[in-house]
């Protein structure tokens, strides 16, 4: 899925995305999800790319961990980024 809130926590994009093969493993002990959670899903790739890029402007801010991975798996390009994985470690727990 994909979520995307403002500054001020307002949510501004929160869906799910029809992925173009089979899914094969959907990790529910890390994300919760379930097969029949993708019933009816017809929000595309280029659907989450279109509304990200109009949300974003050269002077938005996106913050998240991990960030890195989830624009590639977007495949969306965009600078300037904070990604909080190189602030905060897990090395140690």
């Amino acid at each position: 899925g994909v979520s995307v809130v403002g500054v001020d926590g307002t949510v501004l994009l929160k869906t799910l995305v029809k992925p173009p093969g089979k899914i094969v493993d959907l990790k529910p002990d890390i994300t919760g999800l379930k097969m029949k959670d993708f019933k009816g899903v017809k929000t595309t790739l280029k659907d989450v790319q279109d509304k990200l890029a109009a949300l974003c402007t050269p002077n938005t801010v996106l913050v998240g961990h991990g960030l890195v991975h989830d624009l590639k798996a977007l495949k969306f390009d965009h600078a300037p980024v904070i990604d909080t994985a190189f602030l905060f470690s897990y090395k140690n727990l």
